[in-house]
């Protein structure tokens, strides 16, 4: 319930209105959002600045150190693959329309 109140913002009649699987489902897809903005904070903010910083460590951090759980399961090799790939070509497009600013 915290979840639904809170997190989703769902009034007490939109929960009463809703079945017990409708409820499952949105906690599980809050969830599974949760842990798709840790995998990416870790991979494309934390990492690179831990590994860019003044004193770098011997070894190079790893997002999936820094958090196992967003890491383990449900992402494949290939579809790991293509989320760097559409993340480069946002940098891309990003860098290319501050230039035309």
């Amino acid at each position: 319930m915290p979840v639904l109140y809170g997190e989703l913002g769902l009034s007490g009649t939109e929960i009463a209105q809703m079945t017990p699987w409708e409820a499952e489902r949105r906690i599980k897809g809050y969830q599974k959002r949760m842990k798709n903005r840790r995998a990416f904070m870790a991979s494309f903010v934390t990492a690179p600045v831990i590994n860019s910083g003044f004193r770098a460590p011997k070894h190079a951090v790893l997002p999936e150190r820094l958090v196992p759980d967003a890491f383990r399961k449900g992402v494949t090799p290939s579809k790991r693959k293509r989320l760097m790939e559409f993340a480069e070509e946002m940098e891309r497009r990003r860098a290319l329309n501050r230039g035309n600013a």
